[in-house]
């Protein structure tokens, strides 16, 4: 390779280099450089760093622009019980599930207790949706939910029968919960425009708190060992009866005697 070449190749090294010495040059050596980078400040770091940094009204600055709301994923009525829908249809599959897997009559049972009051819940929010000619309409929301119910039915068929009971009961107080959440942040604000819908929430809310307190019940009784926390201890439980004094045999009773027979006359 002969000179010429070599200096074409190099020349834009030589260039390059030539420009980064000249950016570096407008910066004197009394500048400040940003803590942690080794840059100086440039204009769009806020100019000088010891100028007064503009704080919004209200005393603080938050990156996250809290005054800014959130959109909400559900608007309409429509959207709303379609997602009350979907969680009653995924919680009577899953329950169904466990009345067929769980181990013992005490979490089958609580299944099955589970399956039937969904099922009026349902059947209440069906007529109402009827009554008011409302056509639900499924959302990002529902397809989420949908695919964590399938996600939770898998994972319960492939662990050990003896994890089995545990994960199913925290599964439903992880689906309550979820869907208390939706209600507050969600589906209160578009349902409770109509005061049907208004009436039917609360409903739905307290029913699904109850049902929220007696999984948990189930899974405390689990950890003490008890029969699933499935019956609750009565109002007015039986107060034990006193230990009676064991009784002494009776001892058998002499035979009585024959009296005599009477003498013959001549």
């Amino acid at each position: 390779m002969n000179r010429f070449h070599l200096a074409i190749l190099l020349s834009p090294v030589v260039f390059s280099a030539f420009a980064i010495a000249a950016s570096c040059s407008a910066n004197s050596d009394d500048d400040p450089l940003k803590p942690g980078t080794g840059r100086y400040y440039q204009p769009k770091d806020g100019g000088d760093p010891d100028a007064e940094a503009v704080i919004p009204e209200g005393g603080s600055f938050d990156v996250q622009r809290p005054d800014i709301e959130m959109p909400k994923e559900i608007t309409t009525v429509s959207q709303a019980v379609q997602v009350l829908l979907t969680s009653y249809d995924l919680e009577v599959k899953e329950a169904e599930f466990g009345k067929t897997h769980g181990n013992g009559p005490p979490i089958k049972a609580y299944a099955g207790d589970l399956i039937q009051d969904v099922k009026n819940s349902r059947g209440r929010l069906r007529g109402l949706i009827a009554a008011k000619d409302v056509t639900p309409t499924r959302t990002g929301m529902t397809d989420r939910m949908k695919f964590e119910s399938q996600a939770s039915i898998s994972h319960l068929s492939n662990i050990f029968p003896a994890m089995f009971n545990s994960v199913f009961v925290n599964r439903r107080i992880d689906a309550a919960n979820a869907l208390l959440r939706a209600i507050d942040s969600q589906l209160a604000p578009v349902m409770e425009e109509d005061d049907d819908f208004k009436k039917e929430l609360t409903t739905v809310r307290a029913e699904l708190e109850r049902r929220l307190e007696r999984a948990e019940t189930v899974r405390a009784g689990q950890a003490a060992g008890t029969a699933d926390g499935m019956f609750p201890t009565p109002e007015d439980p039986i107060p034990p009866q006193a230990p009676q004094a064991p009784q002494r045999p009776q001892e058998p009773s002499a035979p009585e005697e024959e009296p005599p027979a009477a003498d013959a006359g001549p």
